[in-house]
């Protein structure tokens, strides 16, 4: 391989680390701001969102610059009620992940953006379940938004 190409082959690697990790939920060219609702989490949190309305996130490019889970951060989705699937990963010392998967069912607003947010994982026994609670805050605060999700996990 040539310099040269190895030059262009990492700025497209390193180009690929910066795409954005969002994904459209819903079918026909995108909505503006005010005509959608926006799902998103805190990428730091290992709070992936799984599936919306049983349509998978996973995009298999985002595997790359996401430590290797397809799953994206960000979703843009119609108003109303929504079925939400969302998983919390975490190091267990003994296997690579493991992960608590909540499933929310949301009324969402037009225009506004949604936080989902997890508290977790906890532990039960050795060979333990990873489980975890989920809900949708507002972004801005961090603060829990009441009355608008019911917690279907089972």
């Amino acid at each position: 391989m040539t310099i040269r190409a190895s030059f262009v082959l990492g700025w497209l690697i390193g180009l690929a680390g910066c795409a954005p990790l969002t994904k459209q939920m819903y079918d026909g060219p995108r909505l503006s701001a005010e005509d959608e609702a926006v799902l998103t989490t805190d990428g730091a949190a290992r709070v992936y969102i799984l599936a919306v309305d049983g349509k998978s996130t996973e995009d298999w490019f985002g595997k790359i610059n996401t430590s290797f889970q397809p799953y994206v951060h960000e979703v843009y989705v119609l108003p109303g009620w929504r079925d939400i699937s969302a998983t919390y990963l975490t190091r267990d010392g003994r296997t690579p992940y493991r992960g608590a998967r909540g499933e929310l069912r949301c009324q969402l607003e037009a225009g506004k953006k949604y936080l989902v947010h997890s508290v977790g994982p906890k532990r039960r026994g050795y060979d333990y379940e990873v489980t975890a609670t989920f809900w949708l805050a507002d972004p801005s605060t961090g603060k829990h938004i009441p009355g608008i999700c019911i917690d279907r996990t089972q």
